[in-house]
């Protein structure tokens, strides 16, 4: 008895029903059974995202430059520019990603999502190296220094434990700032990425 034919997912080519590699590229047969990350891995287009990326570094400077001149004139607050920075230049990096490198949306879903991961770890180090760099600093200067008492420095200054809620309700906001920032980054990045398929499909069935 025969096998029945079936078709090859990654090049197309006719294989046994039962087969688990293809004869012809050598890849699984088999998607439903890829874990996750092997099944991001065949949609992944690193040409596209370190396009992505290229169009992220232009248009990080040209946001920068151009939201500056609302921040300037007192337009906008500090965080707000950040926001708009940060948002823009995503969007058009995972628009450049989905209109290079992806054919479907699944291959959006996949590259989208492996864009974001790789800023988020970057600004994830940058963040790691620069806090772990400050407190080191920090430790050295207060042994070299001889270190200070912040309570008697507190109650010289006759300011008492005000300053210290205030400065934790400061950080408190930036917090939820940066948090709301990051989630609007990544929804953004995906849904760039998705319209960057649309408006290429949409340019093809013309």
């Amino acid at each position: 008895m025969t096998s029945e034919k079936t078709f090859c997912p990654s090049c197309g080519s006719a294989t046994n029903e039962d087969s688990v590699f293809c004869k012809e590229c050598g890849r699984p047969v088999c998607l439903y059974e890829k874990n996750i990350i092997h099944r991001l891995n065949d949609r992944i287009n690193l040409l596209s995202i370190l396009i992505g990326f290229f169009s992220t570094a232009i248009f990080i400077v040209l946001c920068s430059l151009f939201f500056n001149l609302f921040l300037s004139n007192g337009l906008i607050n500090f965080m707000t520019y950040i926001a708009l920075t940060t948002i823009t230049t995503i969007f058009f990096g995972g628009l450049t990603i989905g209109l290079v490198g992806c054919s479907d949306y699944h291959d959006a879903k996949s590259n989208s999502i492996t864009f974001i991961l790789i800023i988020l770890n970057i600004v994830a180090i940058i963040f790691g190296v620069t806090f772990s760099t400050t407190m080191g600093l920090a430790s050295a200067l207060s042994s070299a220094f001889g270190g200070f008492d912040l309570e008697s420095t507190s109650s010289s200054t006759g300011f008492g434990s005000t300053p210290t809620t205030t400065d934790s309700g400061s950080s408190g906001v930036i917090i939820f700032e940066v948090l709301i920032i990051v989630i609007l980054s990544i929804a953004v990045g995906i849904g760039a990425c998705y319209l960057g398929v649309f408006l290429k499909n949409f340019v093809k069935d013309k």
